[in-house]
């Protein structure tokens, strides 16, 4: 299947952004938050929106890249991965008790699926640029 590189590439900034606010619930779950906290995650954020938009303006609209079905799967499953760790984390909010483990789980999820997100993401780039 033909795909816009484009897409490719707001996909895989879209698993690195989960993967950071998995990050921070299971950080949120096991260190108090304070103001470097805050500004670290800030930096990071930026850094990726920064980033994020330079790379996908400079990349040409009309590149192509051909995905194979298998890849379509992974990453449908890693989307669903996500779901499940965000219902997760909307559990824990009602449950005041396990709210912290709840919260390092969520993170865990979500951390771990967007792991494999950007793991096929970056071997779709990676093969159709050789």
């Amino acid at each position: 299947m033909q795909t816009l590189r484009r897409s490719i590439l707001f996909q895989l900034f879209l698993f690195i952004a989960f993967l950071i606010y998995g990050l921070h619930h299971i950080y949120s779950g096991i260190i108090p938050r304070d103001t470097t906290y805050a500004i670290i995650l800030l930096v990071f954020v930026l850094l990726l929106v920064g980033g994020g938009i330079t790379w996908f303006l400079l990349t040409p609209k009309e590149a192509l890249v051909i995905v194979k079905p298998q890849d379509t799967n992974l990453t449908k499953i890693s989307m669903y991965l996500i779901a499940l760790g965000l219902v997760v984390g909307i559990i824990g909010s009602f449950i005041p008790d396990l709210t912290n483990m709840l919260n390092i789980v969520n993170g865990s999820i979500i951390s771990l699926s967007s792991c494999l997100g950007i793991y096929i993401s970056s071997k779709i780039l990676i093969d159709q640029s050789v």
